[in-house]
């Protein structure tokens, strides 16, 4: 499955999310999506997408599809 196919660094971030784990900027995220204020969500998610070099924007990604799947299209799997 994905687990044999995620590395060991994102290994660790992912059960860190699911022990309630996560960067400061990408829980601020996941609380506002959905709020209504757009002004909010573009300022936090500007910090969301900064964290890492492509983690944050990944993140923030996933937010969005768990958010509102249907904004969206997943890429098929390589």
């Amino acid at each position: 499955g994905n687990v044999a196919r995620t590395g060991t660094i994102s290994r660790h971030y992912l059960e860190a999310a699911l022990e309630g784990e996560v960067s400061e900027p990408l829980a601020r995220l996941a609380a506002t999506i959905g709020g209504g204020d757009e002004a909010a969500t573009a300022t936090v998610a500007a910090a969301a997408l900064s964290v890492g070099a492509s983690s944050g924007a990944a993140a923030s990604y996933g937010l969005l599809l768990a958010v509102r799947p249907s904004d969206f299209t997943i890429p098929p799997a390589v």
